[in-house]
């Protein structure tokens, strides 16, 4: 976990041996957590909206924990959180800032996925919640790669930018922050909105702070770079495709 204000881990003193949940009340928390998201994605909404918001979430946050897993930083946990989303621990730091951006992008070009039943059941029923739930995927994807902490956007890309100069990742964090708030609002999402905002502000103050880890190479923050802007454009691609799909579904749209 890291200080939503200052982007760095967060160091607890302990007197005792770590508590730890059992397998009982770590399931019955995320039971209950799903249900709350559940109920709040889909108080204004259609129940598939619902449903587009939790799956999105799950399938967003297990790439994250596939990614955890597989550089030997776990073993990463899911945790939905009501009214915010999700987060995958990961229990060791990152002994790189290139594994920092790959388990970063991991989690919205994973979540990309979870959009494949939607399509199908749009395909299949020409039913407008189906594609809202497809648009609904892609956006919180698109969002996450904003880069202003806690969204993933600011691990993905953050070093890249800092690496050219630290006022470059402060005015690139700003004004796609700036967006971030606004998106966050029309989505409902307004838990994220504060926090980024707040966000916007550590980054201000602690704007000379090391990025932990080794840093990129030059060709590291290429491919950084490349993939960051890869994700960015099949989240577009994917809301484009489905509203393409809607009109050869339904000429009468362009009537």
């Amino acid at each position: 976990m890291t200080d939503p204000l200052t982007g760095r881990p967060l160091k607890r003193e302990r007197t005792g041996p770590p508590p730890s949940d059992t397998p009982g009340q770590s399931l019955a928390w995320n039971l209950i957590s799903t249900v709350i998201l559940a109920v709040w994605l889909g108080w204004n909404n259609s129940w598939q909206f619902a449903l587009a918001g939790v799956v999105g979430i799950l399938v967003h946050e297990f790439g994250h924990a596939l990614t955890i897993n597989a550089f030997g930083l776990g073993p990463s946990r899911i945790h939905l959180v009501p009214f915010f989303g999700g987060l995958a621990t990961q229990p060791k730091p990152s002994p790189t800032q290139m594994k920092s951006v790959l388990i970063s992008l991991a989690g919205p070009s994973f979540g990309l996925l979870a959009t494949i039943p939607f399509f199908v059941m749009f395909g299949l029923t020409n039913a407008p919640a189906w594609r809202d739930g497809v648009i609904f995927i892609a956006a919180i994807n698109l969002l996450n790669l904003f880069p202003a902490r806690p969204l993933d956007g600011a691990n993905a890309i953050g070093p890249v930018l800092r690496k050219i100069h630290p006022w470059v990742e402060l005015t690139v964090a700003g004004l796609l922050g700036l967006l971030g708030i606004v998106a966050s609002l029309l989505l409902g999402m307004y838990i994220i909105a504060i926090v980024i905002g707040f966000s916007i502000i550590g980054l201000i103050r602690n704007r000379n702070a090391e990025v932990p880890g080794a840093p990129l190479s030059g060709g590291q923050m290429a491919g950084a770079l490349g993939l960051y802007v890869l994700t960015g454009i099949l989240c577009v691609a994917i809301m484009f495709g489905v509203l393409v799909q809607d009109v050869v579904q339904n000429p009468q749209l362009l009537d």
